[in-house]
């Protein structure tokens, strides 16, 4: 039985939340997707993390929950704004090197921030936008 919470309508039709639609999910995808279709929809802002953290505490610890928990814990213990942030992090992590700081907020007139950095390191890369043609990198050194 689905909890009141957990039922929406689309175009007047019941449909399940997108939060209980992602533990769904874990029943029957492999995790790696559910993982990845879990973060895609907090970064688009299709659902928030307090709906999954609720509708995870309202399922218990039923079969397909498990990766839908390891995406909230990746997705909480960081500040990713895509998917690239996400999967760069996870590959750092499984190199077993030293976590970036995402989002890494710098001290200039202008407030920019890096997406990734390192800080004390000199080899840390910041992004920003060139046109339509997409995004121009140059390296900036000696971020503390």
């Amino acid at each position: 039985m689905l909890d009141d919470v957990d039922v929406t309508e689309l175009d007047g039709i019941p449909v399940t939340s997108v939060a209980r639609t992602l533990l769904d999910l874990g029943a029957v995808l492999p995790a790696t997707k559910v993982i990845q279709v879990t973060q895609d929809a907090l970064l688009a802002g299709s659902v928030s993390a307090t709906s999954v953290l609720g509708a995870l505490e309202r399922v218990g610890s039923r079969a397909g929950t498990a990766p839908v928990r390891q995406a909230m814990v990746e997705r909480l213990s960081d500040r990713a704004e895509s998917r690239l942030e996400v999967d760069l992090v996870r590959l750092v992590g499984r190199l077993q090197g030293p976590p970036p700081v995402l989002q890494y907020e710098l001290d200039t007139p202008s407030g920019s921030k890096l997406r990734l950095a390192w800080p004390g390191r000199p080899d840390a890369w910041r992004s920003r936008p060139t046109g339509a043609d997409g995004i121009r990198r140059r390296p900036i050194s000696n971020v503390t």
